[in-house]
C-alpha cells in the first residue's frame, strides 16, 4: 500500500492537475479530494493502471465540469428571462438591456426564493417552469453542446472502465522486485 501511495503522489506532482488541468474557478483541493476518492476505490496497481485510473478521474471531473457550466449558463439565463416577468408578465420580453436588468435583481430574488419574487410570480401568474423553459429555449445550442459532451464523456468512461477492469482481472506483476524473487 505504501508504494501505491507513493505512485499516486508521484503522478500528481508531475501531472500538476491544479495548474494545468483545472479551470480558474475550480478548487485544487476539491479536485485532490475527488481524485483521491476515485483512486482509492479503483485501487490501481502499477503505473499503467494508475494512468488509466487518472484518465477515469479526468473524465469524471469533465462530466461534473460540464454539468456545472451548464447550470451556471442556465441560472444566468433564468435571471435574464425573469426580468420580462417583472416588467410585463412575460418571461424574456423585457425592454431593458441585460446590463440594466441585472440592476433590478428580480431574477436573483427568484433564484433565492425571496418573498418579493414570489409575490410577483403570484401577481402575474407566471410559473417558475415557464421562466426555466424560456431560458432553456434561449440557450438551446449551449444546452445541446454540454449534453453532447456529457454523453460523449459517458461513452468514453464506460469504455475506459471496461478496459481498466479487464486489465485488473489479469495477473498483475508484483509491486516490488523482492516480492517476485522466490527464496528457496
Amino acid at each position: 500500500m505504501a508504494s501505491r501511495t507513493k505512485q499516486f503522489g508521484a503522478l500528481k506532482t508531475t501531472d500538476s492537475p491544479s495548474v494545468r488541468y483545472l479551470l480558474p474557478d475550480e478548487d485544487p483541493a476539491e479536485f485532490t479530494t475527488f481524485s483521491d476518492a476515485i483512486l482509492q476505490e479503483l485501487a490501481p496497481i502499477g503505473s499503467y493502471q494508475l494512468h488509466m485510473a487518472m484518465n477515469l478521474v479526468y473524465i469524471e471531473w469533465d462530466m461534473l465540469r460540464h454539468r456545472r457550466l451548464l447550470a451556471a449558463v442556465l441560472r444566468t439565463e433564468f435571471r435574464r428571462m425573469a426580468e420580462g416577468v417583472e416588467e410585463n408578465g412575460d418571461p424574456g420580453h423585457s425592454s431593458m438591456s441585460f446590463s440594466m436588468r441585472s440592476n433590478t435583481q428580480f431574477g436573483k430574488l427568484l433564484l433565492a426564493r425571496d418573498a418579493k419574487g414570489e409575490a410577483v410570480l403570484a401577481r402575474t401568474g407566471v410559473l417558475r417552469s415557464e421562466i426555466a423553459a424560456a431560458a432553456l429555449v434561449s440557450r438551446r445550442e449551449t444546452v445541446a453542446y454540454h449534453e453532447a459532451r456529457i454523453a460523449d464523456l459517458e461513452r468514453r468512461r464506460r469504455q475506459l472502465l471496461s478496459d481498466f477492469d479487464r486489465l485488473k482481472a489479469r495477473k498483475t506483476p508484483p509491486e516490488d522486485l523482492e516480492d517476485a524473487i522466490e527464496v528457496s
